[in-house]
């Protein structure tokens, strides 16, 4: 035990460190005792001590290996909507007791597998890539009705003979196919960042040279986001009479959707723990579509003029304008091999799993024809527009390179 000296006497340099490692002893004994044994020592002593614990707490951090850009590869699977279209024609009734009614809606909802991937680079932002395919079939069987009652097709545009479609009380046989493939790409771009997780010495802790202490906060960003989607749609649709005559009209329609337009965003991320956390972006946008068809009919008959026996029409439709989208996007990530340091920057290889929502006010329908007065009016197959909703869920991996 060191005794207190007069402000006189004079202590060397092997007492000083011989002091310093038994306060250093005490300390790792009892916290207490450490401030006793302060206490006791000269005031030469307790100065040293003092500045040397300055001189830690003013120490930065050591570095620490995080990365700021990542890889991301997802798959999924989903449902995207397809405004319903109109094939065949059928009227339960005489004709003006009873509405002309289409004889198959093409199904709402086509299942989808997804793949996104994306790359993030320190301060400029995400790029995002995505692509979807996927196809449904739906038919029915329409048997002959009581008096009055009628089935048939009208064709898609005006016959070289002059004839609207083809139509009577018979039996039919209506059918659908739709495939849809999607590609996408985006760019996000950070305009506002929040607050950020940190790496922080303790609070009233000496840090002298060893780990940061982890101090995870929640994070708030706001975002723009530029992108493009192209969508290409096949429709294939059949209506078949086969008794007492042959009546075939089929239909090969083909729609490409370009939209292209800009969102803003907000992106939160809350950490769930030292390897867990929630990310979740909310998206508005308004885009530009460019919608275009070519519908290509095929009618083979067994009797009427000879001129629509076998027939071939094309007919070509657009429809461009504005719409507008909003979106939701939840992620749960599993840090494999570190701690996230933010919303950009991690720590190691993380996996994660979320799903993604979508809703659209504009998108490509086809309106084939419903009754032969409407063709005889001068109307043809043309190209609509009606609202859509899409989601999907997904499970991926992230890859950080390029630490520092």
């Amino acid at each position: 035990m060191f005794v207190a000296q007069g402000p006189d006497s004079q202590t060397s340099p092997d007492e000083i460190e011989q002091g310093q490692r038994q306060l250093a002893r005490i300390g790792a004994e009892n916290q207490r005792q450490v401030f006793s044994g302060y206490n006791m020592l000269p005031p030469e002593l307790q100065e040293a001590l003092l500045q040397r614990l300055r001189t830690a707490r003013s120490r930065p951090c050591p570095p620490v290996a995080v990365s700021y850009n990542s890889i991301q590869i997802a798959g999924g699977y989903g449902e995207t909507s397809i405004p319903r279209g109109n094939y065949g024609f059928m009227r339960d009734g005489p004709f003006g007791t009873a509405p002309d009614l289409p004889a198959l809606l093409s199904v709402p909802r086509v299942p989808v597998l997804v793949i996104e991937g994306a790359a993030t680079i320190q301060d400029l932002g995400r790029i995002n890539l995505g692509y979807k395919e996927g196809n449904r079939r739906n038919f029915v069987d329409l048997p002959t009705g009581p008096a009055g009652t009628a089935r048939g097709f009208p064709y898609t545009r005006r016959s070289l003979g002059g004839s609207a479609g083809i139509t009577g009380n018979v039996p039919a046989r209506i059918e659908n196919f739709v495939e849809v493939q999607e590609f996408s790409a985006g760019f996000t771009i950070p305009v506002f960042y929040g607050v950020h997780d940190k790496l922080t010495p303790g609070a009233g802790m000496v840090h002298d040279g060893g780990p940061a202490m982890w101090t995870p906060r929640p994070r708030f960003d706001l975002f723009v986001s530029p992108f493009i989607v192209f969508r290409d749609r096949d429709h294939f649709g059949t209506v078949a009479i086969t008794t007492p005559v042959i009546a075939t009209q089929t239909l090969d329609q083909r729609v490409n959707e370009l939209e292209v337009g800009v969102g803003v965003g907000v992106s939160v991320l809350a950490p769930l723990g030292d390897r867990v956390r929630l990310n979740f972006e909310a998206e508005a946008d308004i885009y530009g579509h460019y919608y275009g068809l070519k519908s290509i009919e095929t009618v083979a008959l067994n009797f009427g003029p000879p001129a629509d026996r076998a027939a071939t029409r094309q007919v070509d439709g657009s429809n461009n304008g504005m719409g507008y989208r909003g979106s939701v996007r939840g992620e749960l990530a599993f840090d494999l091999s570190g701690r996230p340091v933010d919303g950009q920057s991690r720590g190691g290889i993380e996996l994660f799993v979320g799903g993604r929502a979508a809703y659209l006010s504009d998108r490509a329908q086809i309106i084939n024809p419903l009754n032969g007065d409407f063709i005889l009016a001068g109307g043809t197959t043309r190209l609509g527009t009606d609202n859509a909703f899409d989601w999907h869920a997904f499970a991926g991996i992230r890859i950080p390179f390029g630490r520092r």
